[in-house]
């Protein structure tokens, strides 16, 4: 994105204009359409390529048009309200990176093409700084447990990915308040897949950083 426009993009990022935000993804894959790239390997590959020649200010709104893309997504599927008009048209090979250890994908999910975009944007197979930051990472663990919502069973793949993620993240330099969320998401995240022992620990540790005290009573 030109940098001229880099303060009214932050801006607009910093308010919640997603929508606005968004919009900035056709740039990010120089106006191609997803349904151009013959297989998915061809489109990150693209992606990849696109990335290493930006700035790392460019990376950063790269990322935040992801996190963006994402916020869309899950409020046209989820909360019912559903800003975007989308006339997607979905690539012959978009089946095959939404399915994971066979399972089959919600046939009624609204503008895919947003996930598609935020899963890709943030799985962009380049390492540095941004990629590898808590805050990128935390934000891959939500773009994950969006993927395993939209899929009829448990993945996994998703699981392995998320326990990776988590157990890699440091946490030393975010303040109590936002460990507390953290642990809370990671808790309910996994409720997906019954890890009782992580759930509890997870809720633990975030009792702790609340001081408080939750015991159980009766039968």
């Amino acid at each position: 994105m030109a940098l001229s426009d880099h303060w009214d993009f932050l801006t607009a990022f910093s308010q919640g204009d997603y929508l606005s935000c968004s919009s900035q993804w056709p740039e990010l894959v120089q106006g191609r359409k997803l349904h151009t790239f013959p297989t998915v390997e061809d489109f990150k590959a693209f992606l990849a390529d696109v990335y290493e020649h930006r700035s790392l200010d460019q990376r950063w709104e790269w990322m935040a048009v992801a996190i963006a893309c994402l916020q869309l997504f899950a409020q046209s599927n989820f909360t019912g309200r559903d800003p975007i008009q989308s006339d997607f048209e979905p690539p012959p090979w978009l089946e095959a990176y939404l399915v994971l250890d066979g399972e089959s994908v919600c046939p009624v999910l609204n503008n895919v093409d947003y996930f598609v975009m935020a899963k890709a944007l943030m799985d962009v197979e380049v390492e540095d700084q941004i990629v590898s930051s808590m805050a990128i990472q935390w934000w891959k663990l939500r773009c994950l447990w969006l993927h395993q919502e939209i899929l009829d069973s448990k993945s996994e793949q998703i699981y392995g990915r998320a326990r990776k993620i988590v157990a890699q993240l440091n946490l030393t330099g975010m303040n109590k308040e936002g460990q507390l969320h953290f642990h809370l998401e990671v808790a309910t995240f996994n409720l997906h897949y019954f890890d009782i022992s992580l759930i509890r620990e997870k809720v633990q540790l975030a009792a702790d950083l609340a001081g408080i005290s939750v015991q159980e009573t009766g039968a």
